[in-house]
Order: structure tokens, then C-alpha cells, then sequence
């Protein structure tokens, strides 16, 4: 809202053994941002780490969402206050790492809730087949909302296709709706998912079990 811009990126030097998510704060006529961070940039690392997604709260704050952590890696959140320091109330010190009974989950999109939520959408691989389309609900200290889908996790399937949710938006209705994309024997294919306020997959949605 104030003009400046924002990239974010992994910062990798080590290839892989410190990397870290990384964001680069820049004044509208495009001079770095030396108020945010350390002279323009913020890094947060869970030691295994890329970032795929961030966004801009009404507080200032920004949340970053990807895969990160060790010795397995989960799906992972982090939280910079609006200087570019890292947010020590959301999480474990500014991060959160969740992990589930699917191989390899990482988050691709995320979005707030007009309460302050967190939502986040991804992928996790099941099996050789399928994927399940994840999408998640954060309280606003970085823990599961334990009144969304089960234990804050909703895992939409497919019995013969992968299903991964690259971006999630609210809907001016409270609904919220999850694109992304679908393939197996044929595609691959756009993917749209959409979930009623109380958090239930929508009954017309077809070819998908929840």
C-alpha cells in the first residue's frame, strides 16, 4: 500500500546446507529499502528450505509459505513483522513446520482469512497414483486451527490423479477457492476446488472424494 516492492526468493550459497527464505524490500523509485531487514533484505531458514509464496497482512506483517525443515522436511510457514524482523510469537521463534503421513508436502500458495488466519494450500505425494490436494488453517500464533477439517488439515483426493493446489483465495461470499492443477493417465488439467464457509467441500464438486 505504501509503493514499495517486494521479491521473494531462497537464498542458497551453500547449496542446500544453509538455505534460508529470503525477502528483498524496495523503495517505489526502486532504491533498496535499507529501513526493512538488514539494508533491504530478511532471511528466516529451516535449514532445508524453498519458498514459493508470501503474503502481505493488513498489520504489515508477512507470512511466507514452502517446504523447510530436518531431518524430514514439511510443509512450512514463517512470519516477518513489517521491519523485516522475524515475528517471535508465530510458531517455534517465527516458523512452523508441519509434518503428515505424505511424502514430500510443501505448500504453493497462501492467503489470509479476514480474522487473521492462515491459509495455505499444497500437495503431498500418496503413493505412486495419487496426490491429495492439502489446504490448511493457521491460528494467528503459527498453531493448527484444531476447528478446520481435521486437526486444521483438509486432504482432498483423487483415486487415479494428482491433484496440487498452487493458490488460494477467500471469496467475497466467505467461501474460498483453491486453483491448481490435476493430472494422470490424460491431462494435465486446470483444477478448481471450492470449500463452503464451514469448511466442507462443496457437494457439486465432482470426481473428487474429501
Amino acid at each position: 500500500p505504501n509503493g514499495k516492492l517486494m521479491i521473494g526468493s531462497n537464498y542458497d550459497v551453500y547449496g542446500g546446507s544453509d538455505a534460508s527464505y529470503e525477502l528483498e524490500s524496495f523503495n517505489p523509485d526502486g532504491s533498496i529499502d535499507a529501513s526493512f531487514g538488514e539494508n533491504g533484505k530478511a532471511e528466516f531458514s529451516f535449514e532445508v528450505t524453498q519458498m514459493y509464496a508470501f503474503v502481505l497482512g493488513n498489520d504489515g506483517k508477512i507470512t511466507c509459505a514452502g517446504v523447510g525443515g530436518v531431518p524430514i522436511a514439511g510443509m512450512a510457514l514463517c512470519r516477518f513483522n513489517e521491519n523485516g524482523s522475524v515475528d517471535e510469537g508465530f510458531g517455534n521463534k517465527g516458523g512452523v513446520v508441519t509434518n503428515i503421513d505424505l511424502f514430500s508436502p510443501k505448500y504453493f500458495g497462501v492467503t489470509l482469512q479476514p480474522n487473521g488466519k492462515t491459509l495455505a494450500c499444497g500437495y503431498g505425494l500418496n503413493g505412486t497414483t495419487t496426490t491429495p490436494l492439502i489446504l490448511a488453517c493457521y491460528l494467528d500464533n503459527g498453531e493448527l486451527d484444531p476447528f478446520f477439517g481435521e486437526n486444521g488439515i483438509i486432504e482432498t483426493k483423487s483415486e487415479n490423479h494428482y491433484l496440487s493446489g498452487n493458490s488460494v483465495h477467500i471469496l467475497e461470499d466467505g467461501k474460498v477457492l483453491v486453483t491448481g492443477s490435476s493430472s494422470g493417465n490424460v491431462g494435465p488439467f486446470i483444477l478448481l476446488a471450492r470449500y463452503n464457509g464451514d469448511n466442507v467441500l462443496a457437494s457439486n464438486f465432482k470426481e473428487v472424494k474429501a
